[in-house]
């Protein structure tokens, strides 16, 4: 979870590189104070998903996206 108000420092780079390979959503909090950086300008990222957690914008899409990455690992490990 990135504070994308604030943006993405090198940090957040240096865990996100570290992190890339693996079964990861990139979620960028705040969006009610307006995001710094989006998802659409994180292309390297297959999951990334922009939530409030103030006003609950985009946490549908969260729990989407976390039952893929559930799902998705799951069939990975069975078919292993």
């Amino acid at each position: 979870v990135v504070d994308g108000s604030r943006g993405i420092d090198e940090d957040d780079r240096r865990i996100a590189d570290i992190l890339r390979a693996e079964n990861v959503i990139l979620v960028l909090n705040k969006k009610d104070l307006g995001l710094k950086v989006n998802c659409r300008k994180l292309k390297e990222w297959k999951r990334c998903v922009e939530v409030s957690a103030k006003t609950g914008d985009g946490l549908e899409e969260l729990a989407r996206k976390l039952t893929d990455a559930v799902l998705l690992d799951t069939e990975t490990i069975l078919k292993g």
